[in-house]
């Protein structure tokens, strides 16, 4: 998802919501997609540090359903991108 961040913010409850109603299928692309765009670095202009923190928190919720739902079929790379930038004590995100 190469969007500016304007067209990302807007485009994000789609995207999560098409994340949660795809989790269970093998190797899809807009999972995928999804989780690829809420990974570190930041972009310039940012993406990831302009969410409100009821917005990080339901981005984060999201990805935890897909690190943790016995359904999900991306379980390894939502717990990446959790632990790399959505969790307390992130490895990339600067507080």
């Amino acid at each position: 998802m190469h969007l500016d961040p304007e067209s990302w913010l807007y485009y994000l409850p789609f995207f999560l919501t098409a994340a949660l109603r795809h989790a269970s299928e093998p190797g899809n692309r807009i999972v995928e997609a999804v989780l690829w765009s809420l990974r570190p670095p930041d972009r310039e202009p940012a993406r990831l540090g302009v969410l409100s923190e009821e917005q990080t928190t339901v981005v984060t919720e999201v990805l935890e359903y897909l690190a943790f739902s016995a359904e999900s079929q991306n379980q390894e790379f939502a717990l990446q991108v959790l632990e790399e930038y959505w969790i307390p004590g992130a490895l990339y995100r600067k507080t």
